[in-house]
Formats: C-alpha cells, sequence, structure tokens
C-alpha cells in the first residue's frame, strides 16, 4: 500500500495519513449543517486558547511553558477548509470556528488583513508567513489552492519527495529559521519526510518588541523565586516603577498589562496569590478568568519586579486533539475539499515555541506544520499611592493583540 504525506507548518505540526474515497465535493459551494453556526470566531479562539492550555499543563504542570494559540488555530483553519461533513463538524466545534465555511472564511480575511497592517508598523519585528511545499507529482483542488492564496495568502513551492526528501527536509527548516530569526530550529524532524509526501504547508510567526517603559540593567538584583514555601531559588529580576501601567487585583490574582512601543500588541503577566510550582495547575487561567482580568485592568502607579527568562517549548498535540473531541480527522476523514481523491488523514500535531522576556522588552516564535499521508486504495480596585506586583512566585504570561484581546502566545514561568 502506497502512502503520500502532506505537511503542514504554522507554529505547530500536524500530521496527516490516509484513506480511499472518490467522490468530489465542491468545499467552496457546502456549508456544515450538522452543528450551530458560530458567529464571534475572535470570542471562541479565545475560549478554545485557554481550554487547550489548560489540558496542555495538566500533563505535567510542573515546567515552564509557552504555547501559541493562533499558530495553531490558522494551521488547523488551513486543513478546516478542505474538510466536509463530519470531519469539518469535529473541527468547527473543537477550534471555535464559524460552522459556515462562508462566514469562517470572511473573519480568517478579517485577521490576515489585520496582521498584515501590523506588518507595516517600523516598531515592532513581526512577520507571519503561510507556505506550501507541494510534491510535484501531486494533485489538489484548484479550489482549495485558490482559498489557500486568498483567505491565507499562502503560497505555493514545488518540491521533490519522491527523489529528495532529506533536502526538502533541509529547505523547509531553512525556510522557518529564516522567518523566525532562527529561533525555530529543526522543525520537521530528520527523516520526517518520505518519498510518499505529498505536501508540507508552512506557517511561521515571529514577534520582538521593545517595551515601552525598558528596564534598567544596572537595577536587575539576585532575589530569591519561591518555587513552595520551602524551596527557593536566586534568579536575576528586573526592578522598576512604572507610573502609570494598568493593573489588577481580583479574585486571589494579580495582573499588569506591560506595553510595548507598539500598541497591537502587550503582556499580560498574572500572578496567583498563593502560587506554588506543586499547585500551578490550580489556578491556571481559562477564558472567563482571562475575560475579568482584562476588563478589570485600570490604570496605577506600580513597583514591578519579574524575573528575565527564556523558554523553549515542543508539543505532540495528535492524542490530545483527538481527547478534545476531533476524532474523524485523524481516522476515516474527509478532505474531500483538498483532493479529488479524498484520502487523507492528519497522523500527528507538532509544536514548536520560543519566548523570550528581558530589560528590553520580548521575542517570541513559533511553527507548526501538517502532515497528510494518502493510500490509493468592572470592580475598581481600592485606591492607594502605589501597587506592587512582585513576580518571585510561579506565574502566567499572555502575549496577546489589542484589537480582538486573542492570545498570540501564552504561558507559565514556575521556575528559573
Amino acid at each position: 500500500m502506497e502512502k503520500t504525506i502532506l505537511y503542514f507548518v504554522v507554529f505547530a505540526v500536524l500530521v496527516f495519513s490516509c484513506k480511499n474515497k472518490n467522490e468530489i465535493q465542491d468545499f467552496s459551494e457546502k456549508e456544515i449543517t450538522e452543528a450551530p453556526t458560530k458567529t464571534n470566531q475572535n470570542e471562541n479562539l479565545i475560549d478554545f486558547s485557554f481550554e487547550i492550555y489548560e489540558n496542555l499543563i495538566k500533563k505535567n504542570s510542573k515546567i515552564n511553558y509557552s504555547f501559541s494559540p493562533v499558530s495553531l488555530n490558522l494551521a488547523m483553519g488551513m486543513v478546516y477548509s478542505g474538510a466536509e461533513g463530519e470531519t469539518a463538524k469535529e473541527i468547527c466545534n473543537l477550534m471555535g470556528y464559524d460552522c459556515n465555511k462562508k462566514y469562517f472564511l470572511n473573519s480568517i480575511s478579517e485577521y490576515m488583513d489585520f496582521l498584515r497592517e501590523i506588518d507595516k508598523d517600523t516598531l515592532i519585528d513581526f512577520k507571519l508567513a503561510n507556505k506550501i511545499y507541494l510534491e510535484k507529482t501531486y494533485t489538489i483542488l484548484p479550489t482549495y489552492k485558490d482559498l489557500i492564496e486568498k483567505y491565507f495568502d499562502g503560497a505555493f513551492q514545488l518540491a521533490d519527495f519522491v527523489k529528495n526528501a532529506r533536502l526538502e527536509e533541509k529547505n523547509i527548516n531553512a525556510w522557518v529559521e529564516k522567518m523566525t530569526n532562527d529561533r525555530i530550529k529543526d522543525l520537521i524532524p530528520a527523516g520526517s519526510l518520505k518519498p510518499n509526501t505529498s505536501m508540507v504547508l508552512v506557517n511561521a510567526i515571529y514577534i520582538k518588541s521593545a517595551w515601552k517603559y525598558p528596564f534598567r540593567e544596572s537595577r536587575n538584583e539576585k532575589k530569591d523565586f519561591f518555587l513552595s514555601k520551602k524551596d527557593k531559588v536566586k534568579t536575576d529580576f528586573m526592578i522598576q516603577n512604572i507610573k502609570r501601567i494598568k493593573y489588577a487585583d481580583i479574585n486571589s490574582y494579580k495582573a499588569i498589562e506591560m506595553e510595548y512601543v507598539n500598541r497591537n500588541f502587550s503582556l499580560l503577566l498574572v500572578l496567583p496569590n498563593e502560587s506554588s510550582i506543586d499547585n500551578i495547575s490550580d489556578f491556571v487561567l481559562n477564558s472567563e478568568k482571562y475575560r475579568e482580568i482584562c476588563n478589570s485592568l485600570l490604570y496605577q502607579e506600580v513597583d514591578i519586579e519579574i524575573p528575565k527568562f527564556k523558554i523553549e517549548s515542543s508539543f505532540e498535540l495528535s492524542k490530545l486533539l483527538k481527547e478534545m473531541g476531533m476524532v474523524s480527522a485523524f481516522s476515516n476523514a474527509d478532505f474531500s475539499g483538498i483532493t479529488q481523491n479524498n484520502n487523507l488523514e492528519i497522523s500527528q500535531v507538532i509544536q514548536k515555541v520560543f519566548f523570550e522576556l528581558d530589560e528590553k522588552g520580548s521575542e517570541a516564535a513559533a511553527a507548526t506544520a501538517i502532515t497528510m499521508m494518502t493510500t490509493s486504495i468592572v470592580m475598581e480596585p481600592e485606591m492607594k499611592l502605589t501597587y506592587e506586583f512582585i513576580a518571585n512566585r510561579p506565574f502566567f504570561y499572555v502575549l496577546k493583540e489589542n484589537k480582538y484581546n486573542t492570545p498570540l502566545f501564552i504561558g507559565q514561568f514556575v521556575k528559573p
């Protein structure tokens, strides 16, 4: 039995296996009627972002994490665009997409336009790109190609996976490294692509911006970071007083919103009052808490102490996505909107993420690959002069865009 693999890379990695169907369906004219239509896609993205993050850290809550929900969202969006029937319904329900494809694509188009405008801002180093490496002997539907180009701004490049898969691995990884300023390396592990690979769709995201109020390195201090009430470790803390910064103290959480010179993004730092490395999963943010904190932020004067850190994370997400309800996409899938043979299934989902925070600002990068195989068969806080945000115990962070408040990166820092 011959197999062909289709790779998609965005900020994570999804891998497709295969099946055999012969009916041809035009996804551009179809709507999913089995599931209720969802119209507020940005709100749904917020819900999904925190739902999958909560499930991720349940697996191992005692490590530093950085995850990019928007990366996975865009990667799966390209898959969903070619899905039909029960497969489309499951993806739509889990990811929070609008189950009416027309509305979904319009929403994606609007979001991509917003991100392209950010790319024009000279105050931020921002990159977002989609590129599909297509096996030169593999045929996809022209309608799917047109859709990816129109709504996802995706470019296509012919590749020779049949005769030189190792070289194509190097080419794809080199492109990802370039788009992420060398922060995401070896996204496609050596030996992953085979002569039966048919497509690799790559999307990369990179964000580097300076603080509106940078820290002075001369004020840094070695201080205790409390892993628990009994255990602590020394690490470098950045210290400053900001006269006007968004701050909230609500329901056992303190939060500040660090502003960048670019106003389109900000970094939300959330500190539970009684957090430790042993109980951090008890305080994990959900979408309701996130919205409540965002709505409670008010400008205050705040004394700030936060540790410098760098986090690199990798995830294999296929098992988790199955557990969360996306089952048929991995077996007996219907991707008849991608190829007339309708013989694709997802086999693996991987995400690689980089996040660093220092005196000058933050730097974040992520990449996702999707592989497919085929077979031929508001309350105001009590007023006081100066508040404190001392992040000397485990805390969460959310790098968000400020138009819709959708999270681009979510993470936790539990130990230096």
